[in-house]
C-alpha cells in the first residue's frame, strides 16, 4: 500500500527539515524584508506561533496515550490467560471428587444423610451444567458462562458450606476473567485513533515546523528593528 504524500513527508526527518527551511525562508522574505512589521506586529505574531505550536503538541500527546495503552494491551493478554486458567481450575474442582461424590452410610451418618446426598448430587449436576462450556475450551479462546446464567436459583438451593463456597469461588473466578476481558477490550479501544486525532497526528509535524520557523523569523525581525 502506498503511503499518502502528506504522511510520508510528515514522518521523514529529511522532508521535515526541508519544509522547515522553506517556512524559514518564506517568513524571513515576507515579514522581515519584503513587508517588515513593527514591534507591536511581532508581539501579535507571538499569539500565532504559540497557538499553532500548542495544536501541534496536542497532536503528539495522542501518540503518548496510544503507546501507553499498546503496552497495556500486550500485558492484558497474559492477564486474560491467567484468569482463564484460574477459572478452569475452579471449574474442574467444582465437578471433582470433593463435590461429585457418593457418601457411604454408616452408624455415624447424620440423620439427614439422604438430604445431604441429594444436595451434593444436585450441586454436581448444576456445576457440570454451568462449567460445560469452559471445560470444553481448548487454548485461550474467550468464553463465558456464569454471566449468561442465573446462578441465584442454584445458590438458593444450597445449604452445605462447602457447596456454597465452591459456587462463590467459581463466580469470583469468572468475574476475574470477565474483568480481564473488559480491561483488554478497553486497552485495545484506547490504542485506536479517532478521526480528529488522526488529523492532528498527521498535521502536528507541519504545525510545529511552521511555528518554530515563525518564531525564528520573529527573533530576526526584532533584531532588525533595534538596529
Amino acid at each position: 500500500m502506498d503511503i499518502p504524500p502528506l504522511i510520508e513527508i510528515g514522518s521523514d526527518p529529511v522532508w521535515l527539515f526541508a519544509l522547515f527551511g522553506v517556512f524559514l525562508l518564506f517568513f524571513h522574505a515576507w515579514l522581515v524584508y519584503w513587508k517588515p512589521i513593527g514591534d507591536i506586529g511581532w508581539k501579535r505574531v507571538d499569539y500565532l506561533w504559540l497557538s499553532v505550536a500548542v495544536i501541534g503538541l496536542v497532536g503528539q500527546s495522542t501518540q503518548v496515550r496510544q503507546h501507553w495503552y499498546a503496552s497495556a494491551y500486550d500485558i492484558s493478554h497474559y492477564r486474560v490467560e491467567g484468569a482463564l486458567m484460574a477459572l478452569k481450575r475452579r471449574a474442574d474442582f467444582s465437578i471433582g471428587p470433593a463435590i461429585c461424590r457418593t457418601f457411604v452410610r454408616t452408624e455415624y451418618s447424620p440423620t439427614n444423610f439422604d438430604q445431604v446426598q441429594a444436595e451434593y448430587n444436585y450441586a454436581c449436576a448444576e456445576f457440570t451444567r454451568l462449567t460445560k462450556e469452559v471445560r470444553s475450551v481448548e487454548g485461550n479462546r474467550d468464553v463465558g458462562f456464569l454471566d449468561l446464567l442465573d446462578t441465584s436459583l442454584t445458590r438458593n438451593k444450597l445449604t452445605d458450606s462447602i457447596l456454597i463456597e465452591t459456587l462463590a469461588n467459581l463466580e469470583t473466578a469468572h468475574r476475574g476473567f470477565i474483568d480481564a476481558l473488559k480491561e483488554r477490550s478497553n486497552s485495545k479501544y484506547k490504542t485506536q485513533t479517532t478521526a480528529n486525532e488522526f488529523v492532528l497526528i498527521v498535521l502536528s509535524p507541519f504545525l510545529l515546523m511552521f511555528a518554530l520557523a515563525l518564531r525564528i523569523a520573529k527573533v530576526t525581525g526584532e533584531i532588525r528593528l533595534k538596529r
